[in-house]
């Protein structure tokens, strides 16, 4: 065989540990990263779930207090209607302040 194919196959097998660490640096990396965004999609649900409790929880508040308006328990459909309007002009005007606010 000649000398310099031999050289080129002893630089071959020289350098092939070197490619094998930088793989699998690539490898380890890549699923650092996997890792890193299943954690991050994880916490986000729990951030979605917690703010969707107190949704429900601020719903059923409301549900309640509207319970016991004077024109729900007197099964007052236009009286109901008239302070439902009242009330959702009151949450955009609070949103609006919270906006403004942030």
């Amino acid at each position: 065989m000649k000398l310099g194919i031999r050289l080129l196959i002893l630089v071959l097998v020289a350098a092939l540990p070197i490619f094998a660490l930088q793989v699998q640096s690539l490898l380890r990396d890549r699923a650092e990263r996997k890792a890193a965004i299943a954690e991050q999609a994880l916490s986000l649900a729990r951030l979605a779930a917690a703010q969707q409790d107190q949704f429900i929880e601020g719903a059923r508040y409301l549900l309640g207090a509207a319970a016991k308006l004077p024109e729900v328990q007197n099964r007052d459909p236009a009286g109901c209607r008239a302070r439902m309007v009242e009330l959702v002009e009151l949450a955009r005007a609070r949103l609006r302040a919270t906006l403004e606010d942030a």
